[in-house]
């Protein structure tokens, strides 16, 4: 199966966009998707719009550890494949700092429950969750 791979560069507000030509269908590459730039019938935007609507579900599932961990932050890098279908058929956890597996399996949980718009490929998405505890005057500090 012919697919393509994007991975979301999110450093403050800014990402990097992809100078590379188009590689040929038969071999996917990975490159970097900017906000403007779009996909045959799936859209970088909707990729990160979807995940985003579910963020709180996410976060939710770090708050809770939170409170048994005043310490725990750090990233979560996923890998998950969209199908033509809209299905999403692997979650990978490929980075985390966070060292929380109550956090990843929720994160994973959540991510693959989503449904993306059908698209004559499957696309292999690479998404960071960045997670660190809002601050206010009963929150620990870290070391």
């Amino acid at each position: 199966m012919v697919g393509r791979i994007i991975t979301f560069m999110m450093v403050l507000v800014a990402t990097s966009s992809c100078s590379a030509p188009t590689p040929p269908k038969a071999e996917p590459v990975a490159r970097t998707i900017s906000h403007e730039q779009v996909l045959p019938d799936l859209k970088a935007d909707d990729i990160r719009w979807l995940i985003r609507s579910r963020g709180i579900q996410i976060q939710a599932c770090y708050e809770e550890e939170l409170k048994a961990d005043p310490k725990l932050r750090g990233i979560i890098q996923m890998e998950f494949t969209i199908a033509t279908d809209g299905g999403v058929t692997e979650t990978l956890i490929v980075q985390d700092s966070v060292g929380s597996p109550v956090v990843q399996a929720c994160a994973k949980e959540i991510i693959g429950a989503l449904k993306f718009p059908e698209s004559s490929d499957s696309t292999t998405v690479v998404f960071p969750f960045d997670f660190t505890p809002v601050m206010t005057e009963s929150t620990p500090k870290a070391p």
